[in-house]
């Protein structure tokens, strides 16, 4: 289900998320090795949480999705406003941000997801499919499959009283519908708004939540 450049991404990510969460508590009491391994473990059980329900989604619609760091290249609303080279805005913006704010503020926007149609979609074109290209619709409820996996992760964790990893879960869902450049909630908000609208209203109530109760 996932090639090797992703596990690598998915991990590097990873990395990158526990950099930022454990900012603050690193610079104020130094490193604590089990405070960092627990963050990864919860890190990375959102992020695959995310994926593998894009993925699964995804199959069904006899498509595949391909997640990869979030790179930026468009600096405008025509197509032809391009940087010469990607930045691996995935990879820059969480640091910056992270040291910038001292580590008050996380960045959990960092992976995008490209979505193609398969042989198997190709084969149905004749019949109930009139066009084998993936229709922004479409593509919005397969990337928005991601979102609810993270909603129903953090509702359980809640409910086994492990609210850190509930927090990332939520922090994740909300960033991932943050419609900017090519991340997920750019193809969720022009696919259909009205299923993007519904997806900010539960996460933004999980989000007011998760801010309002303690640690």
């Amino acid at each position: 289900m996932f090639t090797t450049k992703e596990i690598t991404h998915i991990f590097l990510v990873g990395i990158i998320l526990v950099f930022v969460v454990a900012f603050k508590e690193t610079i104020s009491s130094g490193i604590d090795i089990l405070f960092v391994g627990t963050m990864f473990a919860f890190i990375l059980l959102t992020i695959l949480l995310n994926v593998i329900a894009k993925k699964s989604m995804a199959q069904r619609y006899e498509s595949t999705l391909e997640t990869s760091i979030w790179n930026w290249e468009r600096f405008g609303f025509k197509r032809e406003r391009r940087l010469n080279k990607p930045i691996p805005a995935g990879i820059i913006f969480p640091f910056l941000l992270a040291i910038l704010s001292y580590g008050n503020f996380f960045l959990f926007t960092v992976l995008e997801s490209n979505i193609t149609g398969t042989s198997a979609r190709s084969a149905k074109s004749h019949g109930r499919f009139r066009f084998t290209e993936m229709t922004d619709t479409t593509m919005s409820f397969i990337i928005g499959a991601g979102v609810l996996a993270n909603i129903a992760l953090a509702i359980l964790a809640y409910l086994f009283d492990l609210s850190v990893l509930a927090r990332f879960s939520i922090y994740y869902a909300s960033w991932s519908l943050v419609p900017f450049g090519s991340l997920d909630g750019t193809k969720i908000f022009f696919g259909n708004r009205n299923y993007w609208f519904l997806l900010v209203v539960i996460t933004g109530i999980l989000l007011l939540y998760a801010l309002a109760i303690p640690s």
